[in-house]
């Protein structure tokens, strides 16, 4: 309840929402319960569990194209791994996005696998959950 009043304060443009604390408070809980709560309103939305270990085992690619291609119907392309992210920026920009990412320990490279922020519409919602 107090993130839907959250939510409702914030201006209309790509919202963020960070949820941190200790291991084991149920900040997974909470994420997972608003993103199944709010996921029916928006055009596209995934939501990674583990992201850092996610994106250490699997890397950029392979987790850009198992959640973004999904959102795209299309895979996405990416320059290299040391290179920014290229998505087909045009067509995510005018959806209406949910992303949560779980357990994120290093906010730089969550930023740098969101495309620092630009690609999503206005309205669009990210939550993060991290323990710091």
């Amino acid at each position: 309840l107090e993130i839907e009043q959250l939510l409702c304060k914030q201006p209309w443009g790509i919202r963020r929402i960070g949820i941190w604390g200790m291991p084991g408070i149920g900040k997974t809980t909470l994420a997972k319960a608003v993103f199944n709560q709010i996921s029916g309103g928006y055009e596209a939305s995934c939501l990674i569990k583990h992201f850092d270990k996610a994106f250490h085992e699997q890397g950029l690619q392979r987790l850009l194209e198992e959640h973004f291609g999904k959102i795209l119907k299309e895979l996405p392309r990416v320059c290299s791994s040391t290179t920014r992210p290229s998505l087909p920026g045009d067509r995510l920009s005018k959806k209406r996005t949910l992303v949560v990412l779980d357990d994120v320990y290093n906010p730089l490279v969550a930023e740098f696998f969101l495309g620092g922020f630009h690609w999503f519409g206005p309205g669009s919602l990210i939550i993060i959950t991290s323990r710091d």
